[in-house]
């Protein structure tokens, strides 16, 4: 039988988005604790959608369990780098520059 073939135009969208939603959080927490509080809140639920829809799909394409495990932690990881980048590229950014971020994630 022949090896299930990635959907890499999927996983590369979903990377895309995690890899903003991680910017985004980091750069809710240079505003401040609530702030990023609340966006980790609004995104962990856009997450949980998003990572299910992204499993079924794997394991619905014939990927094993472990390989969809391992994936999603790959797309997790993604998120938490993502995060703490936009913390530290962007702490002592401009309150226009951060308003720029905030408004272009929110728009993404």
């Amino acid at each position: 039988m022949p090896a299930a073939v990635l959907p890499w135009g999927l996983l590369g969208a979903v990377a895309i988005g995690v890899i903003i939603d991680g910017l985004l959080v980091g750069v809710g927490f240079t505003v401040g604790a609530r702030a990023g509080a609340l966006l980790t809140l609004a995104i962990a639920m856009e997450m949980l959608t998003l990572s299910l829809t992204t499993a079924v799909e794997l394991r619905r394409g014939g990927q094993s369990r472990t390989k969809t495990v391992a994936i999603m932690g790959g797309l997790a990881l993604m998120l938490v780098v993502a995060a703490v980048v936009g913390l530290f590229v962007l702490r002592g950014a401009s309150d226009n520059l951060v308003e720029i971020m905030l408004s272009f994630g929110m728009m993404a």
